[in-house]
């Protein structure tokens, strides 16, 4: 079996335990890897294994425990060195996310964004505040905060539904994509040896080029299209919260600057245990655990569940 008929059979486990028991993506994902490691022949692992001695990454001694070991054997070894190299950092970005969720931060920056703009050009606002927040919140996080404050922009200027919600989309989506520390793009640089800061950069500017394309998109889509704008359905709605209960601009951007500072700090030279990229966010989290104490949305939950929803997601 070729590696691409390996990569297809990996897809299709991920997409069955998503679609037809639907498990928790988690559990997809491990059932792909089982099957994977259950289905590659002994002639691609030794290729592998000699590959990696050449390149002078594993001693003899190492091949050798490779090969030794069954599927499932290796699967687990995969899966803690991953937790070793990146649970850390996804773990402090998590929290960090949820941090500026629930006290608020989140929508500080948003409606930030939205006055800086003007109401002629909010889907601009849109677009950024959704790539903004996507890199330390997750991308479901980052839509559920922002759709419905699409909708109430929509009530009130009467149009444009399509277009705050395409922008939306097109701003979180590339961000969570390319520029970590969200999961697949830190993933993809480690397994590539690129450093963070050179990813989070690369990554940013891609990001940036590939969400224009989209509000391209939306722009045309918007006038090609014509969606009612949604009626009151009786959810919350964020444009309802009083101003002066949320943080102000620079301690909503705290938890996020903190990281970015060190992380670049250590890019440019400055050596020390706080620019190591898990301490950096580690410290923005901190940041964020203070700002949470601080100031809280009403119905948010405490901060110990906020902490282990973070996790757990």
């Amino acid at each position: 079996m070729t590696s691409l008929w390996l990569l297809l059979l990996g897809l299709g486990a991920v997409v069955f335990g998503l679609v037809v028991p639907r498990w928790h993506a988690f559990l997809a994902m491990i059932l792909a890897a089982l099957v994977v490691a259950l289905a590659t022949p002994q002639t691609l692992l030794e290729a592998y294994a000699q590959g990696q001695e050449a390149l002078g990454k594993w001693s003899p001694e190492q091949v050798a425990s490779f090969l030794k070991k069954d599927g499932p054997a290796r699967v687990m070894t995969a899966f803690g060195e991953t937790c070793g190299k990146m649970g850390l950092l996804i773990a402090m970005a998590s929290i960090i996310g949820r941090c500026l969720l629930d006290s608020g931060a989140a929508l500080r920056i948003v409606r930030s964004l939205l006055g800086l703009f003007g109401q002629a050009r909010v889907h601009l606002a849109f677009i950024f505040a959704g790539f903004g927040l996507a890199i330390p919140v997750y991308f479901d996080s980052v839509f559920y905060l922002l759709m419905p404050i699409g909708k109430a922009m929509a009530r009130t200027t009467g149009r444009d539904y399509l277009l705050y919600i395409l922008t939306i989309v097109a701003g979180a989506t590339m961000a969570h994509s390319l520029v970590p520390p969200t999961p697949g793009p830190l993933f993809a640089a480690r397994e590539l040896g690129v450093s963070l800061p050179m990813m989070m950069a690369a990554g940013g500017c891609l990001g940036l080029f590939t969400a224009s394309t989209g509000l391209l998109w939306a722009l045309w889509a918007n006038r090609r299209f014509t969606i009612p704008v949604p009626e009151e359905d009786g959810s919350a709605d964020p444009t309802e919260i009083d101003s002066s209960t949320l943080p102000s601009l620079g301690a909503a951007l705290v938890p996020i600057l903190i990281p970015l500072g060190l992380i670049s700090a250590g890019t440019l030279g400055l050596r020390g245990w706080f620019t190591d990229p898990s301490m950096a966010l580690t410290l923005g989290a901190l940041a964020g655990l203070l700002l949470l104490r601080r100031w809280r949305l009403p119905g948010s939950p405490p901060t110990g569940e906020a902490v282990q929803a973070a996790i757990m997601s």
